[in-house]
């Protein structure tokens, strides 16, 4: 309530209060910035980690990216192949397993399958992010896969889509992209770098990673 009624410049409790003044609602939000951003840099960036360093051709570009981008935020956000890693990794590993939603009206699928208004639908997240039918190689890490296109795709639900989209989104491949930045920076890695780190099937990327086994070495 006190930064509510006093809020640091450029904090998300600022944004908020830009766009809205009713303080209730704003307050009932905080918990959906503090968990997701704690769960980001707990699980997602380790796993980000882990499939950026398993992947030779993958690391060199990032490293080139990072080499050519200029410490600043807005350069660091307009990193397009650190965005494309960040999407493949969650389309692989995503941490929101299932979406649930209510049909507003009657809908058929292929003349078949009919539903009536107010049917509840569970979906199973990952099993659609590595649908063979829509992604080529489904189960290897192809960051290059990813377009502006693709990422409208109603296939591409790390982040959901429609008016319940993660209004986060752009947050959090932000937050991503200037740990990795900031981490390769202050690291000096280069292409000559040495890392250890858990090596995993790049065939068949594991659809579970625990981030807390992960351990990386650099030297």
């Amino acid at each position: 309530n006190y930064y509510i009624e006093n809020p640091n410049p450029d904090s998300l409790i600022k944004s908020c209060l830009d766009i809205s003044n009713n303080n209730e609602e704003i307050f009932n939000q905080i918990p959906h910035f503090i968990f997701p951003i704690g769960g980001l840099f707990v699980t997602t960036i380790p796993r980000l980690l882990i499939m950026i360093f398993n992947h030779k051709h993958v690391f060199n570009k990032v490293i080139q990216e990072v080499n050519s981008t200029s410490n600043n935020s807005k350069n660091i956000y307009d990193m397009k192949y650190l965005r494309k890693c960040i999407m493949e990794t969650l389309r692989l590993i995503n941490p929101l397993i299932t979406t649930f939603r209510t049909l507003s009206e009657d809908f058929s699928f292929d003349e078949k399958y009919s539903f009536k208004r107010g049917t509840q639908f569970l979906i199973l997240n990952n099993p659609v992010l590595r649908e063979k039918e829509y992604f080529e190689k489904p189960n290897e890490y192809i960051p290059e896969r990813w377009t502006e296109e693709m990422e409208q795709s109603y296939y591409a639900i790390s982040f959901n889509q429609g008016p319940q989209r993660c209004p986060a989104k752009e947050l959090v491949i932000f937050l991503c992209q200037s740990f990795i930045y900031n981490f390769f920076r202050i690291k000096n890695i280069n292409k000559n770098t040495k890392i250890q780190i858990n090596q995993i099937n790049i065939e068949d990327i594991p659809q579970i990673t625990n981030p807390f086994s992960i351990k990386i070495q650099i030297y």
